[in-house]
């Protein structure tokens, strides 16, 4: 994790402008276009990384892109780490999923379902 870099970041842009990208395959960060995992998981980082944004965008890459449903298991361990607003993506395709991230208190990146018009 690359903190030095954080910091100067927060020095430049304010915190509340900063949105932190965490994308997993596997329950392991992904780095370099979701080409390479690296030995960090998300819900382990997320305190350590909270002084330095307003949240995150967490992107389950095992399901981005296919419409086979959002892995609200998943995101429910990412909530319990952090009380940072988080915004899920990755597999959404349901009004009821979107529903079911707001209840556990985030919001939902809806991409696919809404580009071939099947959000249901």
């Amino acid at each position: 994790m690359n903190t030095g870099f954080l910091r100067q970041l927060t020095k430049k842009i304010p915190q509340k402008e900063i949105i932190i990208a965490l994308d997993t395959a596997q329950g392991q960060i992904t780095i370099d276009g979701w080409r390479k995992r690296v030995a960090l998981q998300a819900e382990k980082v997320m305190t350590q990384l909270e002084p330095f944004c307003a949240g995150f965008l967490c992107t389950d890459v095992d399901r981005e892109g296919t419409m086979s449903g959002a892995n609200l298991k998943w995101f429910q361990k990412l909530r319990a780490a952090t009380s940072l607003p988080i915004i899920a993506a990755g597999g959404v395709k349901t009004r009821r999923e979107i529903v079911a991230l707001e209840k556990l208190g985030m919001d939902a990146a809806v991409g696919m379902a809404m580009y071939k018009n099947r959000l249901r």
